[in-house]
């Protein structure tokens, strides 16, 4: 449809639109890019399901592993801070003390 359209302004000499900035060069290769983007997110995709695999673990335990890790992850980031981390290394059964410094320490080494 936006083919159609750019052609019929090109035919009608029509270079220049005051009401945008984007060219029809411009929306194709940012059209391009975006599908580019979208294939190397699902070969990445492909290539952890692959890896998953490979590794032997069944759905169950992935869903396991999903259940705990969001159980930690109280504020729903999809990602440990520093205390749902200490949380964490306790439940495992780690001494961690209330250094925080060592907390610290520790995260960083294990992100």
């Amino acid at each position: 449809m936006i083919m159609l359209i750019a052609r019929r302004l090109q035919e009608a000499f029509v270079f220049e639109n005051p009401y945008t900035a984007f060219t029809m060069e411009t929306l194709r290769v940012a059209w391009e890019q975006l599908i580019s983007s979208i294939r190397y997110a699902c070969n990445e995709f492909e290539n952890q399901i692959l890896t998953r695999d490979s590794r032997g673990l069944s759905s169950e335990q992935i869903e396991d592993i999903r259940r705990s890790f969001n159980h930690f992850d109280k504020d729903g980031s999809r990602k440990l801070s520093p205390n749902e981390f200490k949380a964490c290394l306790v439940a495992l059964g780690y001494n961690i003390t209330d250094d925080s410094r060592t907390v610290r320490l520790l995260f960083v080494y294990a992100v």
